[in-house]
């Protein structure tokens, strides 16, 4: 069959792009009566196009779906979510925004919202509930995670994957430490939580395995930490130790800024008692009058690249799926 403007023909029929490339490549998941009529209508297009090689045309407009969780807990997320939304718009895609905790949906909400035929891709951003991965991981949809829990890879998510770079960055605040004369260094971070809190223990074992430190457990705080209870937790490690490291390499500004303030009650200053650092550069917590040194990740990129991968997604549905990591600049606040 002769090839047809993919995405004139979708909005035509109000099915999805991938639904109609299913149909045009004889390929599963679309139903006979769908196929047909995808087929039939696509004939009539070039008869009256007189389309002998209508090239294949990029999306100028779709239905693209961006989840999240608890995108009103930090400017962070929020940041992001904004980015993602003036790509979407600056390409002419129709976004609809889930905020999936605020909204309380079921599983089966979501896959009366979720259909194949009326959404073209999906942007998945800070979602680390292990059944809301697996019913992601079933939906035969164009899909880009934003991190995901420890464990999982781009290609058992059936999806891409775009991560926030871990290992150098916080590799690089820790040496950073050590130069400055710090000897003990802890950790703090929820390792079961997500895969880019790994990255981010990884970069900081390296750098204290490179300068010859030992890695002592008594000053590491790597959870499970529920993201309501980290004050809780992070207190009762505190409350634990018969003396403090010279500092903590937090696995975020939200965890810096808890520690900064537990520390404060207990009668220790920062930077003087005990140094810190963050990742995210995040403009809630006033942390440069500690010098705490962070990561500053760049909203407006990483937005872009995960819309810009969503449509190669699209246009690619075949193609191996990807992780695509984001590399942020460290701001040292010593």
């Amino acid at each position: 069959m002769k090839r047809v403007a993919v995405q004139l023909l979708a909005d035509s029929l109000g099915l999805s792009r991938l639904t109609v490339w299913k149909a045009l490549n004889n390929r599963e998941g679309v139903s006979p009566a769908t196929a047909q009529r995808v087929r039939k209508a696509a004939e009539k297009m070039m008869q009256e196009d007189g389309a002998e090689e209508a090239a294949v045309s990029p999306v100028s407009s779709g239905n693209v779906t961006l989840l999240v969780s608890r995108a009103d807990t930090a400017s962070f997320w929020m940041q992001m979510v904004d980015q993602v939304a003036s790509e979407m718009h600056h390409k002419k895609l129709r976004l609809h925004y889930i905020p999936i905790d605020a909204m309380h949906l079921s599983i089966s909400d979501l896959e009366t919202m979720l259909r194949p035929d009326h959404t073209d891709g999906l942007i998945i951003i800070n979602i680390y509930d292990e059944t809301l991965i697996r019913f992601f991981q079933r939906l035969d949809i164009p899909k880009i995670y934003f991190d995901t829990t420890p464990g999982h890879r781009a290609e058992d998510l059936r999806g891409d994957l775009v991560l926030l770079a871990g290992q150098s960055p916080v590799h690089e605040l820790t040496k950073e430490l050590i130069e400055t004369g710090c000897r003990q260094l802890g950790f703090i971070g929820d390792l079961c939580y997500a895969y880019t809190n790994i990255l981010r223990w990884e970069g900081y074992c390296a750098a204290m395995r490179e300068s010859n430190l030992p890695v002592e457990e008594r000053f590491c705080l790597t959870g499970p930490i529920g993201a309501e209870s980290y004050q809780e937790c992070i207190a009762s490690f505190l409350d634990g130790l018969s003396e403090m490291p010279d500092a903590f390499v937090c696995v975020s500004d939200f965890v810096a800024f808890v520690t900064l303030s537990l520390l404060a009650d207990r009668g220790y200053r920062v930077p003087e008692d005990v140094r810190l650092t963050g990742y995210d550069d995040s403009q809630d917590f006033m942390l440069d009058n500690h010098k705490i040194s962070t990561v500053h990740v760049q909203n407006g990129l990483l937005g872009k690249r995960m819309v810009h991968q969503l449509l190669y997604r699209i246009d690619n549905p075949t193609a191996d799926f990807e992780e695509i990591f984001i590399y942020p600049k460290v701001l040292n606040k010593n």
